[in-house]
């Protein structure tokens, strides 16, 4: 069964929030692997405006 779990990253120009599924044999206690990303979000540091999407959205941050 997988569990899911949300991670956020802060860096000066914008904050990433991820949304994702853990499979239980990847799994840490401390800090599981995210195995399958399910949503991601990125916030512009001093503008009202989030970009959201999925893996593909995410990979052009790469």
């Amino acid at each position: 069964m997988s569990n899911s779990i949300e991670r956020q990253y802060l860096s000066p120009n914008c904050i990433l929030s991820l949304q994702g599924f853990t499979d239980e044999n990847n799994s840490d206690e401390s800090f599981p692997i995210m195995s399958v990303l399910t949503h991601a979000q990125c916030q512009i540091i001093g503008t009202p405006v989030i970009l959201t999407g999925g893996f593909i959205f995410y990979r052009t941050f790469n």
